[in-house]
């Protein structure tokens, strides 16, 4: 039991963060709640207040998706956020859009903790990104870096960050 309430608190913050950049909404938010109260052999109150009061964006919604988050495992939860973005980017997604809204992630560092909604990146996950960050920063999306091809440099970008993430799993 100790295990499921593990996996759900390290699920619980990454969608926690995928939802604080952007990445995430409720819609993507209530079908994993309802999975869960339907794997779980006693319901949480926290997945039954997001799977019936996510979709009006209530604000106690999102606490509930927080107090699950509070016991997750910052080394796990990454582990899960790398896979979403793998996945992403093999899906073709734009990797300068992906990179950016995680960047943010690496920058909570900043917030003081009252601030913060959820637990910080682990390091190497923090710098994994800024790093990328500075490599989408240093290609125009639109005309390419230093003028070259932006879909050859975007492709670019993308292999690099499949490359970057697929170390830190």
């Amino acid at each position: 039991m100790r295990e499921i309430n593990q996996q759900l608190a390290d699920e619980a913050l990454t969608w926690g963060w995928m939802m604080w950049v952007g990445l995430a909404s409720w819609t993507d938010i209530v079908p994993w709640a309802d999975g869960w109260i339907m794997q779980l052999e006693h319901g949480r109150d926290e997945l039954t207040e997001i799977s019936l009061y996510a979709r009006a964006h209530d604000s106690d919604t999102a606490q509930a998706l927080r107090d699950l988050a509070r016991a997750g495992q910052p080394e796990e939860a990454a582990k899960l956020l790398v896979e979403r973005m793998l996945t992403r980017l093999d899906a073709s997604d734009n990797p300068h859009e992906l990179i950016y809204r995680l960047y943010q992630l690496s920058q909570m560092e900043l917030m003081s903790e009252f601030e913060r909604p959820y637990a910080l990146l682990p390091e190497e996950f923090s710098d994994a990104i800024y790093g990328l960050d500075h490599h989408r920063e240093s290609i125009d999306p639109e005309h390419g870096w230093l003028q070259r091809n932006a879909e050859i440099d975007t492709l670019w970008l993308r292999q690099e960050a499949q490359s970057v993430v697929s170390k830190l799993i």
